[in-house]
């Protein structure tokens, strides 16, 4: 219930560390959180969301001058937020995945390497990471046809996730 009356109810209020240091910090999404149900074999779930986090390559993604915002913070932030299962108690979603949606191939994999290189190799299943051309790009968008839901998203150190399997 404090969510909903707060402010900024889509806000995380999160505490990590990164390279030795505490920072505290209100995570926000770049789109409202959200659930997905699905049915697959009669079986029902049910996969929540805090948003998703459009990347259109104007972050950097792990820069020396730590007040500016990054990439890298963003996964250490939402990597925090599972880590002490903050989603329960912030929104009472059961689980969490974070999608992430960058508008080139080349932008998408260095946020994969650098995710591996932040876990020591072990990757993250949380984050699903799939492109989309910004809307400024010469490359032009594919037809509405469901594929952000039918194809499968890739993750850093994980086989895809599909959301029909």
């Amino acid at each position: 219930m404090a969510t909903r009356e707060s402010p900024a109810p889509a806000s995380i209020p999160v505490t990590y560390s990164m390279r030795g240091d505490r920072h505290t910090v209100n995570l926000t999404a770049d789109a409202q959180p959200f659930g997905l149900e699905r049915v697959i074999d009669t079986n029902r779930s049910y996969l929540f969301f805090p948003g998703i986090e459009a990347d259109c390559g104007t972050e950097p993604l792990d820069p020396n001058d730590f007040e500016r915002s990054s990439i890298a913070k963003k996964f250490a932030a939402y990597a925090a937020v599972a880590e002490q299962r903050i989603y329960r108690s912030h929104f009472g979603f059961p689980n969490f995945l974070v999608p992430i949606i960058a508008a080139t191939q080349t932008r998408m994999q260095s946020m994969m390497r650098l995710l591996d290189k932040m876990t020591d190799g072990r990757g993250s299943k949380m984050f699903l990471f799939k492109t989309f051309p910004a809307f400024t790009s010469p490359e032009k968008p594919p037809e509405p046809s469901g594929h952000m839901l039918t194809e499968p998203w890739r993750r850093a150190g994980f086989d895809p996730f599909y959301f029909t399997k």
